[in-house]
């Protein structure tokens, strides 16, 4: 698992991410993470965090922000707060690399999601234009309490479960020692 100060990265992107807070130095209340993140790179699809709160910070560069379907431009010092439960997307704005920082709170296993999906990048398991395993994808959501915006979260639950189901008979995981180190509980 990253420490404060490591960085993540897509060494084919040049993308990255830097721990600045861990859970574990916050007693669980927050993760702050700083993205390094070129035009047309790494982004979710929209999404809900069903359990945690998401706060960004553009630090230089430019971001498009949609919360609940409405858009904010931020610019360097601005801010968006993302409620748990609300639908939202973050991308890069612009022609040049956005640094900006995210606060998860509370923090849960969310490091870990980063350090997953950005291990799976660097392995070649998620193309550089954000295609990977379905199966793969269910058992992150599944893990970390998050859906995607739009369809009804009560109708997102079964096929989940079935899918991430599958997906482990296929030998795939919703964490990997690989990417954060050995299980500590």
């Amino acid at each position: 698992m990253a420490q404060s100060g490591d960085t993540v990265e897509i060494p084919a992107t040049g993308e990255r991410f830097v721990v600045l807070r861990t859970s574990a130095e916050t007693g669980g209340e927050l993760l702050e993470l700083e993205f390094h993140v070129n035009p047309g790179g790494f982004s979710a699809p929209p999404h809900v965090h069903w359990d945690v709160e998401e706060r960004v910070r553009v630090v230089s560069g430019r971001l498009l922000v949609t919360v609940s379907g409405e858009e904010r431009m931020l610019g360097p010092g601005d801010s968006a707060v993302v409620p748990a439960r609300q639908g939202h997307m973050v991308e890069v704005a612009g022609d040049e690399q956005a640094v900006f920082v995210v606060e998860v709170a509370p923090a849960r296993d969310f490091q870990e999601l980063f350090e997953t999906i950005f291990g799976l990048y660097r392995d070649g398991k998620i193309s550089a234009d954000g295609r990977g395993n379905l199966l793969q994808a269910a058992l992150l959501s599944r893990r970390h309490n998050s859906f995607l915006a739009g369809p009804p979260v009560f109708a997102q639950r079964p096929v989940l479960v079935l899918l991430a189901l599958i997906g482990r008979l296929f030998g795939f995981r919703a964490r990997y020692e690989r990417y954060s180190g050995p299980e500590t509980s």
